[in-house]
């Protein structure tokens, strides 16, 4: 998942968990509001229809004496002179509010006794789950009015109450439930639309930061309307510093650039007077001598040339359709009759294939490569093609393993054990190997050696012949 989908999903995690909780916290608050204001009805529903039976000494508004389905808390609360409301709950859930009164008729000569006005008592302890009863401490929320009567004539005082019905699925709170549930989805989606914009913007700056970065190191210049964006936050001082590391960055390659083709150009010429003037030398020792160092010199500055064209990105590819095997054959014979290699053995495995590549360019690779094994392996030397790959290994120590991580660098020499050099070879190999389309690997063999890997692009059409493996030289057939 990337930066943006990241951001996205936690500002959406945030919010949702915000909703919820706020959604618990407004839902329980309508509840216990629904239920004060149920207790505050009936206790004023009590409250008038004490009056009216102390008055009149008839029952209204539904109010009941000594009522047989009165909870049993209240009740008690009752008898211990207290007046209040409870909620109970079961198949039939109720709100209940009852008091006391006198023993007699009720009217007229019966005096007020304590009231249990001034506090709670024992507060809300509904229960609302699993189906149990909804309990609650009696309430003494009442009236004045409301409190325990005295009889005139000594009597019990008798319970007078009132009631409603009191649903768990109360419509007015499934509405707001439903209300809570749709805002909150839309806050959800709407903050994960929001924040998946805001991060799209961010991902896509740091893309084009990245993919600048990446045109740096493969050797295209810097792009400054990539790099040096705009704004003031992190992400935009982020490109402007990568944009001013890659400007000094190319202008010191540049540099280098520069450098190494001016000195190559400038040593040119006097290498070849240098060449020239040892054939007027007397002696035959002494010109074999200078003619050997002043031919190993004109080789350096060659490679030097081919090197700062290959960084210069100036070379080009002549491709033409070229059958691999007969191709790799063709170059290790020409080396074997100029360079004196002998002993190279040939494996052609797999069908033979039909590339599109530039002979010339192939050829440079892999005399490179076969001049490298000869002088820093072990014979025998063996190359083997795989299709549109070519494997080229020697028996030797192998390449050094910061060659093998990090690839070839010019006038880095190999390992000791592998002899010296000034790494031109290798880097013009791996250079000639990228402006072909494919890529050169350096590793080590199964059983020790160095092996070296050109890997060509794809034949995309047809043209690809099949053959039976061939092997010559002596070298070991591959299944």
């Amino acid at each position: 998942m990337g930066i943006r989908g990241r951001i996205a999903l936690a500002i959406s995690c945030v919010t949702a968990l915000a909703v919820v909780v706020l959604g618990f916290a407004v839902h329980h608050i309508a509840d216990a509001e629904r239920e004060r204001s149920a207790r505050s009805y009936q206790d004023d529903r009590l409250s008038s229809a004490l009056q009216i039976y102390e008055r009149d000494g008839t029952l209204a508004l539904g109010a009941q004496l000594d009522d047989a389905t009165l909870p049993s808390p209240l009740r008690a609360a009752v008898f211990e002179g207290k007046s209040g409301t409870y909620v109970s709950q079961g198949e039939d859930p109720r709100v209940w509010a009852a008091t006391g009164v006198g023993g007699g008729s009720g009217a007229g000569g019966s005096e007020k006794g304590g009231s249990a006005e001034g506090g709670s008592g024992g507060g809300s302890g509904a229960d609302r789950a699993g189906g149990g009863s909804r309990d609650s401490g009696s309430d003494g929320s009442g009236s004045g009015d409301a409190g325990a009567h005295g009889s005139g004539s000594g009597g019990q005082p008798r319970t007078l109450s009132v009631s409603a019905a009191f649903p768990d699925n109360d419509p007015a709170q499934e509405a707001l439930d439903r209300a809570l549930v749709i805002a909150g989805v839309g806050t959800v989606v709407l903050m994960a639309g929001v924040s998946w914009f805001v991060s799209q913007r961010l991902s896509r700056r740091l893309r084009h930061s990245a993919a600048a970065a990446r045109r740096i190191a493969a050797g295209e210049p810097p792009d400054a309307d990539a790099l040096a964006a705009g704004g003031r936050d992190e992400v935009a001082e982020l490109g402007r510093s990568v944009h001013h590391m890659a400007t000094s960055l190319a202008a010191r390659v540049e540099a280098e650039r520069k450098f190494t083709a001016d000195v190559a150009h400038e040593l040119r010429t006097p290498v070849a007077g240098l060449v020239a003037a040892s054939e007027l030398l007397p002696h035959e020792r002494a010109v074999e001598l200078v003619r050997d160092r002043a031919q190993t010199m004109r080789n350096l500055v060659e490679d030097l040339l081919e090197v700062s064209r290959l960084d210069a990105g100036v070379e080009s590819a002549q491709l033409d359709a070229v059958d691999l095997p007969s191709l790799v054959r063709g170059i290790v014979d020409r080396v074997e009759r100029v360079r004196g290699i002998s002993g190279v053995g040939i494996v052609v495995a797999g069908p033979a294939r039909v590339v599109e590549t530039d002979r010339r360019r192939v050829e440079r690779v892999l005399v490179n490569l076969l001049a490298n094994a000869a002088k820093h392996g072990e014979p025998p030397v063996e190359v083997r093609v795989e299709g549109a790959r070519i494997v080229v290994r020697d028996h030797g120590p192998g390449y050094p393993p910061e060659l093998c991580e990090e690839g070839p660098r010019r006038f880095r020499t190999a390992a000791p054990e592998r002899g010296t050099g000034h790494g031109l070879g290798l880097t013009i190999a791996a250079g000639q190997a990228e402006v072909l389309g494919g890529r050169l690997l350096f590793g080590t063999a199964e059983g020790g050696g160095a092996e070296a890997v050109l890997e060509l692009p794809e034949p995309v059409g047809p043209g690809e012949a099949e053959r039976v493996p061939v092997v010559e030289r002596g070298a070991v057939a591959a299944s």
